[in-house]
């Protein structure tokens, strides 16, 4: 007979928590940017991508990739805006 002791029946060990880590600062500007330019991006751009940085709305266009490629063109490193798609609940998980 083996000297182990039985474990049937312990509790697994607690998975540890998942931390988000913060968003860069520029990525909550923009965001911020897009939240209050939002009621007037749906009425004139529904249905559009908008890219916003931390002081402004950018661009208004039919493809994401075009409007990221034209911020990075103008020189606004990634991290320092956003491009999302202009729906009726789109801005609902921003504070």
């Amino acid at each position: 007979m083996s000297a182990e002791k039985s474990t049937a029946g312990a509790n697994p060990p607690a998975e540890p928590e998942y931390v988000c880590p913060p968003l860069p600062s520029g990525i909550v500007k923009a965001l911020r940017v897009f939240k209050a330019h939002f009621p007037e991006l749906l009425k004139k751009h529904p249905r559009r991508w908008v890219a916003c940085d931390g002081e402004r709305v950018l661009y208004v266009g039919d493809s994401q990739q075009v409007l990221f490629d034209k911020c990075l063109k103008r020189g606004i490193p990634d991290g320092e805006f956003i491009v999302l798609y202009t729906l009726q609940d789109a801005t609902e998980f921003i504070d």
